[in-house]
């Protein structure tokens, strides 16, 4: 159950970076999404996959200040899949 959700927290990351990619940026719920994202790999801070989480992070954060690159697209793909993955 606890997988499912930390599952759907990559998945809304994951929507946030394709969303900021159209230039949609709902502040609020982003802030909350990014913060959720830390949070979660600050738990997990022991798996190498929680420190590219914590560079998704850093991009969200960069996100908010209009700075966009490829990365944001390597970085939803990534979160992506880990959230479909988790899902099943």
């Amino acid at each position: 159950m606890i997988a499912k959700l930390l599952g759907l927290v990559d998945l809304f990351a994951a929507a946030f970076f394709i969303l900021a990619g159209f230039d949609i940026v709902f502040t609020g719920a982003f802030i909350l999404i990014t913060f959720l994202l830390l949070l979660k790999s600050l738990i997990f801070l022991m798996n190498w996959s929680s420190w590219i989480d914590m560079v998704a992070v850093v991009f969200m954060i960069l996100i908010l200040f209009n700075f966009y690159s490829f990365f944001n697209l390597l970085f939803a793909l990534w979160l992506l899949q880990k959230g479909i993955l988790s899902l099943f």
